[in-house]
């Protein structure tokens, strides 16, 4: 196993064929290179990175005087999610509980990455709401990840998994927030669809300045996540209704900073129809609250595009070194 790294990308290697040291290193530095230089004349970079990050990765191969010598994954420590910059997994798998989990992206692709050998998810989960690689895993040899990122960047928190699944235990779910805590030049982003567990955990977690906190509410049956929401003294939180899948202009967004909104994407997509962001956009103008328009949604993410009315909503929440109370549960 040899691992390169050229800049953003780094490419982990089994080298299966007796070549020399010196050959087998030109090799790789020869995919780096092309591997980067692919990344960033790229018409389209967000979307190759995507298709070649950290928890979509590329096979490739590398060749020395015509023949494979080797083979591996490329990966990239950026994201192409339009409203964060990176992603950071030190959980794994889901099971799905409501509406929104119906077609999910994480259970479709953690099939993929079990089959192409993906150390992270060979854990199936119970065929009844999760599958194959999607079985929920805890990784401890990647709680060190961010502490190696030099730069400042916007990270979310577990894009294929839920931190505050019954099944991570709360223990681990303190170390993750003790490396939030202890590197402050990044800023984190928490998602999670289990409100109420995030609720009770909560007074025992440090939440540090740069911990923004978010619930997943697809339509109405699901506004009582914002109701735990605001019992956790993060200094952002969030509400991601997307897929969205009903109506929300009269949720109650009181102690809410910031909403993403959007369609679901992939083959199975349910519409959205456009009365419903609409009336979620005029929601947040009314409570001044930041809206972020991710997509339209179809059967790829880019289908509908991301204009809504003529313009595109990119509003990022403000005042987010404020520090807030614990509101005492009811």
């Amino acid at each position: 196993m040899q691992i390169l790294r050229h800049s953003q990308i780094a490419v982990t290697m089994n080298i299966y064929s007796e070549v020399s040291s010196e050959a087998t290193e030109t090799a790789l530095k020869r995919l780096g290179e092309q591997l980067w230089m692919k990344t960033t004349a790229s018409k389209d970079r967000s979307a190759w990175l995507k298709s070649c990050g950290e928890d979509f990765p590329c096979r490739t191969y590398v060749r020395h005087d015509g023949e494979i010598v080797g083979e591996g994954i490329a990966v990239a420590d950026r994201s192409a999610i339009e409203w964060t910059e990176a992603t950071w997994n030190p959980t794994t798998g889901c099971d799905r509980i409501s509406r929104g989990c119906d077609n999910c992206y994480a259970l479709t692709l953690a099939k993929r990455l079990k089959a192409m050998g993906s150390p992270k998810y060979q854990t199936d989960g119970d065929p009844r709401t999760s599958g194959p690689g999607f079985g929920v895993a805890v990784h401890e040899d990647a709680l060190d990840t961010p502490l190696r990122w030099r730069e400042p960047r916007t990270v979310f928190v577990n894009s294929m998994s839920d931190l505050f699944h019954a099944r991570v235990p709360a223990a681990f779910v303190e170390r993750v927030f003790a490396v939030m805590a202890a590197t402050p030049r990044h800023t984190y982003q928490v998602l999670t669809k289990r409100a109420t567990r995030l609720a009770r955990l909560a007074p025992t977690l440090p939440w540090a300045p740069n911990i923004w906190m978010g619930v997943s509410v697809e339509d109405e049956s699901q506004v009582d996540r914002i109701e735990q929401l605001r019992k956790v003294p993060s200094a952002v939180r969030f509400v991601s209704a997307e897929p969205l899948l009903g109506p929300l202009d009269q949720v109650d967004l009181a102690g809410v900073d910031w909403v993403i909104g959007g369609g679901e994407s992939g083959p199975h997509a349910r519409p959205m129809d456009p009365a419903w962001i609409r009336g979620l956009r005029d929601a947040c103008l009314d409570a001044d609250v930041a809206f972020f328009f991710k997509q339209w949604g179809g059967r790829s993410p880019k289908a509908g595009g991301r204009l809504l009315d003529g313009r595109t909503w990119d509003e990022m929440p403000t005042g987010a070194e404020r520090s807030r109370p614990l509101v005492a549960a009811n």
